[in-house]
């Protein structure tokens, strides 16, 4: 594995999805052992509104499964088709280090303004991700043909 292998940083995504949905399960056995939710609500999450700290950790674990999948989908693609190079490899360790940041916001103060702004950044850097995946793929075509 070289430096320039997306391995890393795909790992390292994963590690704070896992870190969340921990805290989003301790946080859950918190809500209800201290009353502040009700165990039937998890039947079918819905009868009863979770308290914010639960929330906040909820909603960051729902983010975690969204634009996340086309990270780790861009990162194999760019590895496996041999283009991953040291700008694939700092982009996608920037992907990170912004999911890291957003989620520290999310669920921490939760303040908009800067959470939004830290996932555009995070948006802008996937995008940059798929682009380079996809010169880099033209560009093979016309080497080819």
């Amino acid at each position: 594995m070289t430096i320039t292998t997306l391995y890393l940083p795909m790992i390292a995504m994963f590690c704070l999805t896992a870190i969340i949905g921990m805290s989003m399960a301790r946080l859950r056995f918190k809500a209800v052992s201290s009353g502040d939710l009700d165990g039937h609500y998890y039947r079918l999450n819905r009868g009863a509104e979770t308290p914010e700290y639960l929330a906040k950790v909820s909603n960051n674990f729902d983010n975690l499964m969204a634009t996340p999948i086309l990270f780790y989908i861009a990162c194999i693609a760019i590895t496996t088709s041999g283009f991953a190079d040291i700008f694939n490899f700092t982009i996608a360790w920037l992907y990170v280090a912004s999911r890291v940041a957003h989620s520290l916001i999310h669920t921490r103060s939760n303040h908009i303004v800067p959470r939004m702004r830290i996932f555009m950044i995070s948006l802008a850097l996937l995008t940059t991700l798929w682009l380079s995946f996809t010169v880099y793929l033209l560009i093979s075509f016309n080497v080819k043909a």
